[in-house]
């Protein structure tokens, strides 16, 4: 199925959330239930725990909006975010709670982009997102911005302290392997930006 309206993440978070409805819907209206009810299968771009599209689809959604920047005049920033940690505290704290970090991360991170932009999960526990239409300048405000959303969430949460590593790339620096770029920012940094 191919979509083309709406950005890169409107079709994994449509059909997550299609998906986890259904089990609410089932399970709150108390019938009893002979078995569990199956989630609607989601696109192979899409990771079944965020709802966020995968690195494959990612790299495709970069070098579409490289070619629009392009096109248009515009700079494109791309952040890599890492969580620093994420073992520990599935070994201390166990694997569920390592797996809300992980969703919990994910959703505010989609809260707190605009529209246009994209959230993507690039790894185990590492994400990506494509500021569209945003300088150096506006990256760093959008870092702030998640900053405070994901420490908002941990507390909310009430989750174990974790850390955020985090990298930037920007196509003012040149389109090339801005994600690469971005990543290879993000481990020079590690451990040292987002504690939250």
């Amino acid at each position: 199925m191919v979509f083309e309206m709406g950005p890169p993440n409107m079709p994994c978070m449509l059909g997550f959330a299609k998906s986890v409805a259904m089990v609410l819907i089932v399970g709150l209206s108390g019938v009893a239930l002979t078995k569990r009810p199956e989630r609607e299968p989601l696109p192979s771009t899409c990771d079944p725990l965020t709802g966020l599209i995968l690195r494959p689809e990612f790299e495709r959604s970069i070098a579409r909006d490289i070619t629009q920047a392009r096109r248009h005049g515009t700079n494109l920033c791309v952040i890599t975010l890492d969580i620093d940690g994420l073992e520990t505290l599935n070994k201390e704290h166990g694997r569920e709670v390592g797996d809300l970090a992980i969703r919990a991360t994910a959703n505010y991170l989609i809260r707190s982009v605009r529209g246009a932009d994209t959230v993507a999960r690039i790894g185990g526990d590492e994400f990506g997102i494509i500021l569209t239409d945003t300088d150096k300048a506006g990256a760093a405000v959008m870092l702030a911005r998640m900053r405070a959303s994901l420490l908002e969430a941990r507390q909310m949460l009430r989750l174990p302290p974790f850390s955020f590593t985090t990298g930037v790339a920007c196509s003012m620096d040149g389109m090339a392997d801005v994600l690469e770029r971005a990543d290879t920012d993000m481990r020079l940094e590690k451990g040292t930006v987002l504690t939250a």
